[in-house]
């Protein structure tokens, strides 16, 4: 930010304001512009209740969204959730302030978590059934 940073006395100016900013990769969350991606594992029995609710944990353990799974959620399924991204801005120009564009999407890779105690064929039956 030119001429924003402090004044200097024996020049009788304002200093540039710099910023530097590191971003440390996160293991939970891809960016593709502004676009999230991330693995989410359910148990089997949430994803049997259909509609049900679950909660997004991003940055630091922080819940950011309830999201209610479809109807067709299934496992290996990648399940997207528009306007649920990062924000999308046009540039600032010298007369305007940026403008949101609206959000990317939240991109859910869903795995869900089988419990041991289920027979192998009770498992082909559900997955005809996830098939309707």
């Amino acid at each position: 930010f030119v001429k924003m940073g402090n004044y200097d006395q024996e020049t009788n100016s304002y200093g540039d304001l710099v910023f530097q900013a590191v971003v440390i990769p996160s293991s939970e969350v891809v960016r593709k512009g502004a676009d999230l991606i991330m693995d989410v594992t359910l148990p089997l029995h949430q994803v049997l209740k259909r509609n049900s609710a679950f909660s997004i944990t991003l940055f630091e353990g922080r819940i950011v969204k309830t999201l209610v799974l479809p109807k067709t959620a299934w496992h290996n399924q990648s399940l997207k959730f528009p306007g649920e991204g990062l924000p999308i801005y046009q540039p600032p120009t010298i007369r305007s302030m940026d403008i949101n564009l609206g959000n990317g999407s939240l991109i859910v890779n869903l795995s869900v978590k089988r419990p041991s105690s289920i027979p192998n064929k009770l498992l082909q039956h559900i997955e005809t059934y996830a098939q309707y």
